[in-house]
């Protein structure tokens, strides 16, 4: 009898222990990834990741004279899309693809304190890259990547690497 309880045992805990991660919140932080909070799903040949943000930011033009001021606020959102090139048991080697959308918007403070208003601006970049996923520990990982993309401001691509953290559970 106990040896049924102890090959129990042992199967149940192997068949758990070989049991996949593939859902994983986290944190991302790029132009194709954007920035703030993420869900990603990642399963053996293909994965996304959805994630989204706000920001806030306050700049006095000069640092002596603080009548003078921008606030920025901001938001914004990202799909990612990944095709997994290679799966070993410590990486994952990966191309992805997304897409981000930041608002931004800004205000001026003249020195009567009064807030001018500046036109609320969109930037949606687009882009494609390599990445690489490796685990810190078993649920969380790191995310490295390296995209090109083209951010709807200027005439031409931007090579900027990204980066997240991930906690991966099933």
């Amino acid at each position: 009898m106990k040896t049924l309880i102890l090959i129990t045992m042992i199967i149940t805990l192997s068949v758990l222990s070989a049991e996949e991660l593939t859902h994983s919140i986290g944190m991302s932080a790029g132009y194709i990834s954007g920035s703030g909070i993420s869900y990603r799903q990642m399963n053996e040949k293909f994965g996304y990741q959805i994630a989204a943000g706000a920001y806030y930011s306050y700049e006095p033009e000069d640092e002596e004279e603080e009548s003078d001021s921008e606030k920025y606020l901001g938001w914004n959102i990202s799909g990612t899309y990944y095709y997994i090139l290679k799966n070993w048991q410590t990486s994952r080697f990966y191309l992805l693809a997304g897409t981000t959308i930041f608002d931004v918007y800004d205000t001026t403070q003249n020195e009567f304190g009064d807030y001018e208003e500046d036109e609320d601006e969109t930037y949606i970049n687009v882009g494609i890259g390599i990445g690489l996923e490796f685990p810190l520990t078993k649920y969380l990982h790191l995310s490295v990547e390296w995209p090109w993309y083209y951010d709807g401001k200027l005439e031409f691509l931007k090579f900027i690497p990204q980066a997240g953290v991930h906690y991966y559970f099933n």
